[in-house]
């Protein structure tokens, strides 16, 4: 029951659109799913990476605002005359500090909280000067800040920022601060090099940081900011301020080069790092992948949704194509099949199966049609076809005609020759035997009579020698023009024999034939075919390139080529006009007419060559300098 339910076209046609729907809806669905994944992923990188490179530049402009500023406080007066005080004593009492401390506060008092400068400190001779601060009371941590300075000769670098660090006063309501710490040189001519005299630090608040750093985190990613020790200085959450940022089974400098994917906090994630070569830190760029997974799986669903509303909708095209259009083209079907001839008619009342109807009708008389004619064109074809053999054959014919007319011609003269040789000595014979007989022959006559049958002999031994040769070259020349199988055979000295079999058509003209090439080029083809193909092209030269009286010459190159043998055919006849040379090979063109021409010479030449040689045949003139026709044979037809 199931496969008779598959016979029927409509349930057929049903399957057919139900399975070719829903597969490419499948596929696409599943495609969708895929590239939606893979351009939120994109998106992702793109996005992050963008934002980590803006948080880099950043970052970079803070740390040249901060490296300028601390160039212009150490030349600044109040600076150098804190290190001028504290080199011309070893040790300044807590009232001298503190005035030197005020007079150097009341004249920075515009550069202090400028960027977020919570307080500059100057370290020389082991004396610390702090101001800014008002907060931090007199309680100093002196060995954080050497620290601090410690890390810095470790870097070598012109300012360096340790990271984010306790503040080195602990009373000061900033707990955290970053410090950046610069090394104050001067010149010592004793020594012709610059030496240290001391340290200045600037002292930002963390807070500042923040404001250097997007505000505003993306819904696909985070940014962390982390200092040469991997402590973090920036996190979206404060608490994690100073934890060390770290990976299990990673190096950080790893990913540097390319985004890697991670687990951090016990999530999934892809960190995009890039340094801030100014500062010794990093930037890193963090992408929670549930985030993009969790995005791509609710474009799934919404697509999902849609896909099962188009395979309803296609559902219900199905069987609405079925009831209105299906059903009436099986009765066309059923109607066609009952009817061998005539028109065909339905009651549908569609339109479009009317004017299936209507252009059904025009089909089959137009086929009809086409039938009868292709039946007469059939018909004519292989009529021409045994015309054009009959042709062929009657070329072959006639130029064999040809040929043995003028063998017979040849061999007229050496017979000839030959017969008057043999008459003047079967003449003199009797007379020489009688005076033998007799006793009345003289020496003389006896060594005459001798010497002229010597003569004779010789005049009958070449005369009949050259008719033996041309019996010969007609019998070879006759015989390859009907081998129609494939031979192996010496390619010039064929030609040779096609041109000494048509010597006696050449010699009513005053025109030489060169042929050159190596004796030695072989080819396997078919002997027959080549013979019609260079007579056609020597008696088309006679006929058509040279007038009665001219005089010529025909030259054949046998060319030795790697996978080819070409042959140039050439004439200096009269040459062929260039509004005719596009048609020379066409069937039944000929310019003489008049003189029985048939216009199939060429075309046959061209014919045999493409055709049966599996050659190529092409043809350059110019009136008035001959013609050259170049034949690419193969070694071996196949």
């Amino acid at each position: 029951m199931s496969w008779q339910w598959f016979n029927t076209f409509q349930n057929r046609l049903i399957l057919y659109i139900t399975i070719s729907t829903l597969m490419p809806l499948t596929v696409l669905g599943f495609m969708s799913h895929r590239l939606t994944v893979s351009a939120l992923n994109q998106q992702a990188n793109d996005l992050t990476q963008s934002i980590i490179h803006q948080e880099v530049r950043n970052l970079e402009g803070f740390a040249r605002d901060a490296r300028r500023l601390a160039n212009d406080l150490i030349r600044s007066t109040p600076i150098r005359s804190a290190l001028e005080m504290a080199r011309s004593s070893q040790q300044l009492s807590g009232i001298e500090q503190l005035r030197i401390r005020s007079n150097i506060e009341s004249q920075l008092a515009s550069t202090i909280n400028l960027q977020g400068l919570i307080a500059i400190e100057v370290f020389t001779e082991g004396q610390v000067f702090s101001m800014g601060d008002l907060t931090a009371g007199t309680l100093y941590n002196r060995d954080r800040l050497l620290s601090w300075i410690d890390e810095c000769e470790r870097q070598q670098q012109a300012m360096c920022w340790p990271g984010i660090e306790t503040n080195s006063q602990p009373a000061s309501q900033y707990g955290f601060v970053i410090p950046a710490v610069v090394p104050i040189t001067e010149f010592d001519q004793a020594n012709l090099q610059y030496q240290t005299t001391g340290y200045l630090i600037l002292k930002y608040d963390v807070e500042r940081l923040y404001e250097e750093v997007h505000s505003e985190q993306s819904e696909f990613m985070y940014q962390v900011v982390v200092d040469n020790e991997n402590r973090t200085v920036y996190h979206p959450h404060k608490s994690r301020l100073r934890q060390t940022f770290s990976i299990p089974s990673m190096d950080m400098n790893d990913a540097l080069s390319k985004p890697v994917d991670a687990e951090v906090d016990d999530k999934a994630v892809r960190l995009f790092i890039s340094e801030i070569p100014t500062m010794n830190w990093k930037v890193i760029g963090v992408i929670p992948l549930a985030s993009i997974t969790d995005r791509g799986l609710d474009i799934s669903r919404i697509a999902s949704l849609f896909f099962v509303f188009a395979l309803m909708l296609m559902i219900i095209a199905v069987f609405f194509l079925s009831k209105r259009v299906v059903a009436p083209i099986t009765h066309i079907t059923n109607v066609i099949k009952g009817k061998s001839s005539g028109t065909l008619s339905s009651k549908t009342s569609i339109d479009e199966i009317q004017q299936l109807i209507h252009w059904f009708n025009q089909y089959k008389d137009i086929v009809d049609k086409e039938k009868v004619q292709q039946e007469e064109l059939r018909i004519a074809y292989q009529e021409l076809k045994q015309t054009q053999e009959h042709l062929i054959e009657s070329e072959k014919m006639a130029a064999l005609g040809n040929i043995v007319a003028g063998v017979a011609h040849e061999i007229n003269t050496p017979i000839g020759v030959s017969i008057t040789a043999n008459s003047i000595y079967l003449e003199n014979l009797p007379k020489i035997t009688e005076r033998l007989e007799s006793g009345n022959i003289t020496r003389t006559e006896m060594i005459d009579f001798l010497h002229q049958s010597g003569e004779a002999a010789e005049v009958l031994r070449v005369n009949l020698d050259r008719a033996a040769k041309l019996v010969n070259s007609f019998k070879r020349t006759a015989a390859n023009q009907h081998q129609d199988n494939l031979t192996d055979f010496a390619l010039k000295p064929y030609i040779d024999d096609v041109v000494n079999s048509l010597m006696p058509a050449i010699k009513g003209h005053d025109i030489s034939v060169i042929i050159s090439g190596s004796e030695t080029i072989k080819i396997r083809s078919y002997p027959g075919i080549l013979w019609q193909v260079f007579t056609n092209l020597i008696m088309n030269s006679l006929h058509h390139g040279f007038d009665p009286g001219d005089t010529g010459q025909i030259t054949i190159d046998i060319v030795h080529e790697e996978y080819y043998v070409r042959v140039f055919y050439r004439d200096t006849g009269k040459g062929i006009p260039a509004e005719n040379l596009t048609k020379i090979f066409n069937p039944f063109f000929t310019t003489r007419r008049h003189a029985g021409s048939t216009g199939l010479g060429l075309n046959i030449i061209y014919n045999l060559v493409s055709q049966d040689l599996k050659g190529h045949i092409a043809c350059q003139s110019k009136p008035g300098h001959g013609v050259e026709f170049s034949l690419t044979l193969p070694y071996v037809v196949e």
